[in-house]
C-alpha cells in the first residue's frame, strides 16, 4: 500500500469506529488523536505482515508518522469548510 492508501484507509477506519462501534460516545480532541494513533499503528502493522517485510523499527515508526501526520492534516481540512460556512 502507498502512503495515501494507508491515509485513506486510517481515515475511514477511524470514522466507522467512531460512528458504528462506539457511536454512545462523543470522541473528540486528544481521544480522537489517540483513537487514530491506535488505527495509525494497525494499518502499518497489517501492511507490513501483508507484504511480508522483515519488521525494522525505524521504518516502521518513519511510515506511522507519515500515516498519522497525514491523516490528521487531511481531518483538518475537511473540517474548514464547514466552519467557513454561513449560519
Amino acid at each position: 500500500m502507498t502512503i495515501v492508501e494507508m491515509i485513506a484507509l486510517v481515515a475511514a477506519v477511524t470514522e466507522f469506529i467512531k460512528v458504528k462501534v462506539l457511536s454512545g460516545l462523543q470522541i473528540k480532541g486528544w481521544i480522537a488523536v489517540v483513537l487514530t494513533a491506535v488505527v495509525t499503528l494497525g494499518v502499518v502493522g497489517f501492511d507490513f505482515l501483508k507484504q511480508g517485510k522483515a519488521f525494522n523499527v525505524v521504518e516502521f515508526l518513519t511510515i506511522a508518522v507519515q500515516v498519522f501526520a497525514g491523516s490528521n492534516m487531511g481531518y483538518q481540512l475537511l473540517k474548514v469548510p464547514t466552519k467557513l460556512r454561513p449560519a
